[in-house]
C-alpha cells in the first residue's frame, strides 16, 4: 500500500504514474501532480499505521491491551487460524509479485507482459503492458527512482512524527507547530473549501428553486386549479336537485344551444 520498493505496490503505482505523466493531454500533468501528492500521503499514513501497531506504547498500546482484555476468550473477537494462513501467501505476493514483471527499463522482455500480449483483444493490441508506447527507458528509470523516493520520504516523515519518539505520537503532547498541525488535522481545510464551493451554492440554489419554483409556482398553480375545480363543482351542484323540471330545463337549454350553433355559426 505504501509502494515501497521493491514491493508489488511500488511497481503498479509506478506504472500508473508514468502512464498519467506521459499522456499527451496537458490536463493529465495536473492529474499526475495530484496522484504524486496522494502517493506521498498514502505512504505517510500507511507507515503511521505500522508504527502505531508494531511499535506500540502510550495510549495507543493501552487501548489495544484494554480491547484484548475485554475480548479474551471470545472466539469471534479475533481472526481464525484459516484467516491467518490465507494472509501469508497474500503477504508474500505483495512483497515479490512485482519482480515477475519488472518495468521495461529494468527488463526489456518482461515475462508477464509477454504472456499477456499473446492474448487477443484491444488491450493487448494497444500495448497496455510493458510500459506503453513512447516512454524512453531513461524517463521510466528516472520516474521509478522518484516514485521510490516518495515512499521513502513517507517513511521518514512518519518515523519523525509517529515513530517511537515521534512528535505526534502522544496526543496529549503540545505540537511544535500548532497551526500547521491544526491545518493537517483538519484535512488541509478541504472540507471548508468543499462547503464554500459546492455545498453552500447548492443550498442557495435549492432554496431559490424551492421557494420560487416549487412553492411559488407549482404549489400555487395547483392550489388555484383545485380552488377553481371546487368552485365549478359548487356551481354544478346546484343543478343536481333531483327535480324533473330542472332536468327538462337543462335539456331544452342544451337543445337551444345546439340550434343556435347550427343556425348562426
Amino acid at each position: 500500500l505504501a509502494a515501497l520498493p521493491p514491493t508489488a505496490g511500488f511497481f503498479s503505482k509506478d506504472q500508473l504514474l508514468i502512464a498519467v505523466f506521459t499522456h499527451p493531454d496537458g490536463f493529465y500533468k495536473a492529474l499526475w501532480g495530484v496522484a504524486t501528492l496522494t502517493a506521498l500521503l498514502t505512504a505517510l499514513y500507511t507507515f503511521r499505521l505500522v508504527f502505531f501497531v508494531f511499535f506500540g506504547g502510550g495510549k495507543a498500546d493501552e487501548a489495544v491491551h484494554s480491547a484484548g482484555a475485554e475480548t479474551a476468550g471470545d472466539p469471534a473477537a479475533g481472526p481464525t487460524a484459516g484467516m491467518i494462513q490465507a494472509l501469508w501467501p497474500l503477504g508474500a505476493l505483495a512483497l515479490i509479485a512485482g519482480l515477475i514483471n519488472l518495468p521495461v527499463a529494468l527488463d526489456p522482455r518482461p515475462w508477464l507482459s509477454g504472456l499477456l500480449m499473446t492474448v487477443g483483444g484491444p488491450v493487448a493490441r494497444h500495448g497496455a503492458f510493458g510500459g506503453g508506447h513512447g516512454v524512453s527507458h531513461a524517463l521510466e528509470a528516472q520516474m521509478a527512482f522518484g516514485n521510490g523516493l516518495l515512499a521513502v520520504a513517507g517513511l521518514v516523515v512518519a518515523y519523525f512524527l509517529y515513530g517511537p519518539k515521534g512528535s505526534l505520537r502522544d496526543p496529549d503532547r503540545a505540537p511544535a507547530y500548532p497551526r500547521l498541525m491544526a491545518f493537517l488535522r483538519d484535512g488541509f481545510e478541504l472540507d471548508r473549501l468543499y462547503g464554500a464551493l459546492l455545498v453552500r451554492p447548492f443550498r442557495q440554489i435549492s432554496e431559490i428553486l424551492w421557494r420560487g419554483a416549487d412553492v411559488g409556482g407549482v404549489d400555487r398553480g395547483l392550489t388555484a386549479a383545485a380552488r377553481g375545480i371546487l368552485g365549478l363543482a359548487d356551481e354544478l351542484r346546484l343543478w343536481t336537485t333531483g327535480r324533473l323540471s330542472t332536468y327538462l330545463a337543462m335539456l331544452f337549454a342544451g337543445l337551444g344551444g345546439i340550434a343556435c350553433y347550427l343556425l348562426f355559426i
